[in-house]
Order: structure tokens, then C-alpha cells, then sequence
């Protein structure tokens, strides 16, 4: 299943370059992006697993599985830029969300 939300969102991506779009990834190694497939698969199991070694994946799986997908990888027509002073921490001593865990966004300008 997840291979099938990545497959979708890479569509998504080509398409929005074939529209014009500059596309700038928000987690990327070189101007290369990188994959969040583990990540986005370790957050689904930390969050809906039960400690079993495997299981089938239902229909309710299957919708957990594409919300965390969808929370961990999506498109923004929106660019930005964190400074932290040096010293500080980004989460300035707050936990953060799982799911902030890596967040590979597509800023597209068109």
C-alpha cells in the first residue's frame, strides 16, 4: 500500500513540473530528495501497531496508513526559511509530533 501512496504522490509531482512548477523539496540530500518510506512506515506502526510481528492490512489499516502518509508528505505552494540562534533548539525544549519526524513538502512555484 505504501508503495502505491508514493507512486501517487510522484505523479502528483511530475505533473506539477509538466505544469511549469519549480519544485523545491524541503528534505533533500545534493538537490536530491530523500525518501521518508521508513520513517513514514516506522510513525503508521508506532502510532496503529499492536506489537504484532505482521499482520493484514484491513481497510481502517489502510486509511491510518494514508493519513500518516499524507501528514508526512505533501505539496505547499508556500516557501519558507527557519533561522534558529545559535544555541537554540527548534523544538526549544517542547516535544514535537511524531510525524514531524522528516516532512519531505514540495514547495512548488508556478
Amino acid at each position: 500500500m505504501l508503495c502505491e501512496y508514493y507512486k501517487e504522490f510522484n505523479e502528483q509531482i511530475a505533473s506539477l513540473e509538466e505544469q511549469g512548477y519549480s519544485i523545491t523539496y524541503q528534505n533533500s540530500e545534493d538537490g536530491v530528495p530523500v525518501s521518508n518510506f521508513n520513517d513514514t512506515l516506522m510513525v503508521y506502526m508506532v502510532k496503529y501497531g499492536t506489537g504484532q510481528v505482521g499482520f493484514v492490512m484491513d481497510d481502517a489499516g489502510k486509511k491510518h496508513l494514508k493519513e500518516v502518509f499524507d501528514e508526512m508528505n505533501y505539496c505547499d505552494n508556500s516557501s519558507g526559511k527557519t533561522q534558529i540562534p545559535a544555541g537554540e533548539s527548534l523544538g526549544g525544549g517542547k516535544s514535537l509530533p511524531q510525524a514531524a519526524v522528516t516532512v519531505p513538502s514540495v514547495v512548488g512555484n508556478g
